[in-house]
């Protein structure tokens, strides 16, 4: 069988938040790889960072977040 190529590649993410004058990291180094063909479901608590790593692998970040080191690469 043949390797299927990676579509999508996010390495070592790290997003904050602002809280007031603080900011909190929000994701912690995540990483994935989803190759073409499959399929990836995000499941998690309501303020898990579902939504946040989602636009984050768009290029976009919520108001009030940022994305501090890692890429995204498709």
């Amino acid at each position: 069988m043949a390797k299927m190529s990676v579509v999508l590649q996010i390495c070592d993410l790290v997003a904050e938040a602002s809280h007031g004058s603080e900011w909190n990291t929000i994701l912690h180094g995540v990483s994935l790889a989803i190759r073409r063909g499959e399929v990836l479901g995000l499941i998690g608590e309501s303020g898990s960072g579902k939504t946040t790593l989602g636009l984050a692998a768009m290029g976009y970040a919520k108001p009030g977040c940022r994305l501090v080191s890692g890429s995204v690469t498709f």
